[in-house]
């Protein structure tokens, strides 16, 4: 079993100094460009689909639905994130609660099996904490877009008004605006579901390393 030769565990454990640092090395190791794809591509065809029968089609689609689906996917998204945040936080806060200091030993002393081969090895702790960030700070985001559009842009709201004058004088690009803003708002929402499950995944194989090891120094 590969290890990794560091001079103490301090600089394993506090090598990032903020969590922009962290979010950014995290980048570099958990982005899965097989979840980037299956995003763009629901929301490049929500896109399409919907330009079509607003344009193309027409009676198909009904502009005046937009924001009401708006309201419901923003909706969805606050019940979605709160909840699996809640998950999330009190999930991993409990995993390393109940894991012993040997078995996080092991995970700070263990490299992680890194498919990319330009990048330089890292621990089954570190990689951890980064799959931990990366999906922290987009469910975080995409919370925070969701609570925007539902304080700013509540139904018979004064925003409303100002948005359906603008529509009235331009309705080619507010048509254009608001199926951008839908693609990416659903092409984001299908992302964040898949970031947790490679965030599981990554969780799972550092759990299975760790007992690998304990198996190997019983064994010895």
């Amino acid at each position: 079993m590969c290890e990794i030769k560091m001079n103490n565990i301090e600089n394993e454990i506090f090598h990032d100094k903020n969590i922009f640092c962290l979010y950014k090395e995290a980048r570099k190791y958990v982005v899965s460009v097989s979840n980037i794809i299956v995003s763009i591509f629901f929301g490049v065809s929500f896109f399409i689909l919907s330009a079509i029968g607003l344009f193309l089609v027409h009676g198909l689609f009904d502009f005046s639905k937009i924001p009401s689906v708006i309201r419901t996917e923003v909706s969805l998204g606050i019940s979605y994130t709160s909840s699996i945040l809640g998950f999330l936080v009190s999930g991993f806060a409990l995993f390393f609660a109940l894991i012993s200091k040997k078995e996080i030993k092991k995970l700070v002393y263990t490299a992680y099996p890194i498919k990319k081969n330009n990048e330089k090895k890292i621990s089954c702790m570190r990689m951890t904490l980064y799959s931990f960030m990366y999906v922290f700070v987009h469910y975080a985001l995409f919370l925070l877009l969701c609570l925007l559009v539902s304080l700013f842009f509540p139904e018979g709201g004064p925003l409303q008004y100002i948005t359906t004058y603008i529509f009235n004088s331009h309705q080619y690009i507010m048509k254009i605006t608001c199926l951008i803003f839908l693609s990416t708002i659903s092409g984001w929402f299908i992302y964040i579901v898949m970031l947790l499950k490679s965030f599981i995944w990554n969780l799972y194989q550092s759990i299975l390393l760790s007992i690998a090891l304990g198996f190997e120094e019983d064994s010895v």
